[in-house]
């Protein structure tokens, strides 16, 4: 009985606490907006999700780009007409985005769209989110033409590669991926991308790397 109590307590609980979260989501003056938003990844029910599209419009670039992190973390596919159509928007950054989203949800009848989404695209940095898009969908022959983003001469995209390689790690790929960042690491100059790609290197050595293995 008193398990059942407490599953009750447990439930009410959670059940308020999505509704006091989607009252300040859906206040983008509210400075915990893109916080509540992010809470609400780990809370998801049909009213979070409710929550979650309707804010993937937002005019705010940085609410919409957390929603569609989201959007891609959960396959919403409720949201794929959304995430098309942010994936034609004029804004690089949401377009940028919106691409990346549409690779995690993994599927190879998006092929001919990222495609005709490359030979159109001027933006460097939005050409490395389309390789990434299409690697995530099974294209591995992208990965020469993402990875090489490391060795861009601009740096921005040195930077966005480091911060998106994360999508693609595994067990499978991460020493060749690991030796690439290493030597990047070893020959960059700018104190800004050094230190993105030292905390990239960090991050494969937590994650992937047995205890004992070291990054040298």
């Amino acid at each position: 009985m008193n398990n059942l109590i407490n599953i009750e307590k447990t439930a009410n609980y959670i059940h308020t606490k999505i509704e006091e979260l989607i009252l300040v989501a859906n206040d983008s003056k509210n400075i915990l907006c893109i916080e509540a938003l992010q809470e609400l990844q780990f809370l998801r029910t049909n009213k979070s999700e409710e929550c979650i599209l309707e804010n993937l419009n937002n005019k705010d670039p940085l609410i919409c780009s957390t929603c569609l992190e989201i959007v891609g973390d959960w396959k919403l596919k409720r949201a794929l007409e959304q995430v098309y159509q942010l994936a034609m928007s004029k804004k690089i950054f949401i377009r940028s985005e919106a691409i990346i989203t549409l690779g995690l949800f993994s599927r190879k009848e998006d092929k001919d769209f990222l495609l005709k989404k490359l030979k159109k695209e001027k933006n460097e940095s939005v050409k490395n989110s389309i390789y990434l898009a299409l690697i995530c969908i099974g294209e591995d022959k992208y990965y020469p033409h993402f990875l090489s983003g490391f060795f861009n001469k601009d740096y921005h995209i040195r930077c966005s590669t480091a911060n998106l390689v994360d999508y693609l790690l595994s067990n499978e790929n991460k020493e060749e991926i690991r030796k690439i960042v290493l030597f990047a690491f070893q020959n960059e100059n700018l104190r800004s991308v050094k230190a993105t790609l030292h905390d990239l290197l960090e991050r494969i050595d937590r994650n992937f790397l047995k205890k004992g293995d070291s990054l040298k």
